[in-house]
């Protein structure tokens, strides 16, 4: 279930790619089993800055691709830090992360992104 925007004020060492401003704004979410990062090693290990799109069937977010047509054609915000999608005995699960919705981004540390997904993300400003 997604949880209500919040604002957060950044405290301890930011995400690389946060910029400019003490506050963010960032959901709880729930990011499927089946999510990947094509450039991480391994894939199942999400990078913080990774851009997010929402599954139109069931509701958890996965890796956007504005090529697909399952609802992560949409860019949704950006995770907010690493996520490795393995539990403790070895078991890839559905696993509960916090995605920023609004503020101020580097793009050179944005992972996924493309024009579309800027134009979607009109809440979170990159540089």
């Amino acid at each position: 279930m997604d949880g209500t925007p919040m604002v957060i004020g950044v405290t301890g060492t930011p995400p690389a790619f946060l910029r400019d401003g003490d506050h963010v704004v960032c959901k709880s979410i729930t990011v499927a089993s089946t999510a990947r990062d094509a450039g991480a090693t391994p894939t199942t290990t999400l990078r913080a800055g990774l851009v997010l799109g929402k599954v139109t069937t069931g509701g958890l977010y996965k890796e956007y691709n504005h090529s697909l047509s399952d609802g992560t054609e949409v860019a949704r915000g950006i995770l907010m830090s690493e996520l490795n999608l393995y539990d403790q005995y070895g078991t890839i699960r559905n696993k509960l992360a916090l995605m920023l919705v609004h503020g101020f981004c580097d793009s050179s540390l944005i992972y996924g992104s493309d024009s579309y997904a800027v134009t979607a993300l009109t809440m979170v400003s990159m540089t």
